[in-house]
């Protein structure tokens, strides 16, 4: 399924926001909005984070995140990059980091990662 079902050919990049150690990248494509995140996401970021999240359109309906330049995330990091998705709006993760995937694996089997969020990876690996 693509993860951008009302992607438009000339998406608008919202102004990048960046932290102490992360750098967010947004890209609306009609209902639809990649966020590219790179450097480290922990409490630090929380603020960049809320900011992006802020900036988004209303009437999203899919939120993908390319988390392929995330050197480190940590739980409050992830919480925080969840809650860049709208209510009833799970997030797709594209090409996940290895720290990224070290942390899902550590949290899998504790229910606080929402059902149904999907991992996907672009790259073949």
């Amino acid at each position: 399924m693509d993860p951008f079902p009302s992607a438009q050919p000339s998406p608008d990049v919202l102004p990048c926001s960046t932290g102490p150690a992360v750098r967010i990248t947004t890209v609306v494509a009609g209902r639809a909005v990649l966020v590219v995140v790179e450097g480290e996401c922990d409490l630090a970021a929380a603020p960049v984070l809320e900011a992006a999240a802020a900036a988004l359109p209303l009437g999203v309906l899919s939120v993908a995140l390319d988390l392929s330049g995330l050197e480190f995330l940590d739980w409050t990091g992830l919480e925080s990059l969840l809650a860049l998705a709208r209510p009833g709006v799970t997030p797709v993760l594209l090409d996940p980091s290895r720290a990224v995937r070290c942390l899902l694996d550590a949290v899998a089997s504790t229910g606080l990662v929402p059902e149904g969020l999907r991992v996907l990876s672009t790259r073949g690996t």
